[in-house]
């Protein structure tokens, strides 16, 4: 099951996120997107060295 990764969208269409990833310079952009892809493909199954545990069964990205 692939799950897909929506960034949140302020009332006048601005996507902050994706604003911040495409400032990046293009090392570090294709970093965080491959990180991304990652997590669409795995979901919850996305382990460490991608995502941290926080209080138990929920889970940080550390792109």
């Amino acid at each position: 099951m692939e799950w897909q990764v929506e960034y949140y969208k302020k009332e006048n269409g601005d996507i902050p996120v994706l604003d911040y990833l495409l400032s990046l310079d293009a090392k570090m952009r294709a970093k965080a997107f491959s990180e991304i892809e990652l997590l669409e493909k795995h979901g919850f199954q996305l382990r460490e060295p991608y995502v941290k545990p926080i209080k138990g069964k929920q889970y940080k990205g550390i792109f």
